[in-house]
């Protein structure tokens, strides 16, 4: 997978300066991975006329918030910097409030890319022998999302809850997906129990600190703040959806590429659409 260079949180306004040249607009992320993937999303926000060549990484999100603190000032920049959505979205925490700041409405910016519609291009281009419609009665795509969602939720659930209640991070996306799965041919779906006795797993950790009541009285208020929201929107798409999905595609039509490869597959027919606020943001930014 491609990497981008990391940038002190510090020289972001210099560097900024010096891609002048190339870029219309600074945009600075938390990524070191893919930023080819950020261009060709954030082109399909931007107005027609802005030239956006490259995102600066600055190697994670407080090293995003730290350069967006020191970079306050009202001037003639056209900038932006973005945050991941990560577990504040299930937990119910506030934006920082900081000019030119901009947090995701998504766990993070992976979950921008899912559209059954592109899904279904990359299958057909993959699988020359397969029409569109059958294509899609293979995929089943909302049926695969929502058996997986079931699993999903409540696993984030508990990361969330678990981090919230602990006041420190815990093991959560780094915790490898491909752990709770089922075995090939079927590893693009949760397995109930591996994925059950993880959930159990991050509870008990948390009971050894946290009376049980009070996590109850968490879980129950996080599962009541997401209830009319997507799940896809509230957990990671980078490492929990997207390996499911890249597995599926594979197993289905044959797609054997590199998960950046993917993204970037998925990146050129995201559509602006996903996150109004996004559009509205950057046209603000860019007038």
């Amino acid at each position: 997978m491609s990497t981008s260079v990391v940038y002190p949180a510090k020289s972001a306004p210099a560097i900024g300066y010096l891609k002048r040249s190339s870029n219309d607009v600074e945009i600075f992320v938390e990524d070191t991975a893919n930023p080819n993937m950020w261009v060709k999303l954030l082109k399909k926000y931007l107005p027609s006329y802005i030239r956006l060549n490259s995102v600066t990484s600055l190697g994670g999100r407080k090293n995003v918030l730290d350069a967006c603190k020191k970079d306050q000032a009202i001037d003639d920049r056209k900038k932006l910097y973005i945050i991941d959505g990560d577990l504040d979205l299930i937990q119910g925490k506030r934006k920082p409030n900081l000019k030119h700041l901009y947090r995701l409405r998504a766990y993070c910016v992976e979950n921008y890319l899912f559209d059954e519609q592109s899904i279904l291009d990359i299958a057909t281009n993959f699988d020359g022998g397969i029409d569109r419609e059958s294509a899609q009665r293979k995929l089943e795509y909302s049926s695969w999302f929502a058996d997986n969602d079931k699993l999903i939720k409540p696993l984030f659930i508990s990361y969330a809850a678990s981090e919230f209640l602990l006041k420190k991070k815990i093991k959560t996306v780094s915790f490898s997906i491909t752990r709770l799965t089922k075995v090939h041919p079927n590893n693009d779906c949760l397995c109930p129990h591996k994925t059950g006795a993880r959930i159990l797993n991050v509870y008990q950790q948390t009971k050894g600190e946290i009376d049980s009541r009070k996590l109850q009285k968490c879980v129950d208020k996080f599962n009541d703040r997401i209830a009319s929201r997507k799940v896809e929107d509230m957990v990671s798409g980078k490492d929990c959806i997207m390996p499911l999905l890249q597995a599926r595609m594979k197993n289905l039509f044959g797609v054997n590429v590199r998960m950046d490869v993917f993204f970037n597959m998925l990146a050129n027919k995201a559509d602006h659409q996903y996150d109004p606020y996004l559009l509205r943001r950057l046209n603000q930014v860019c007038a």
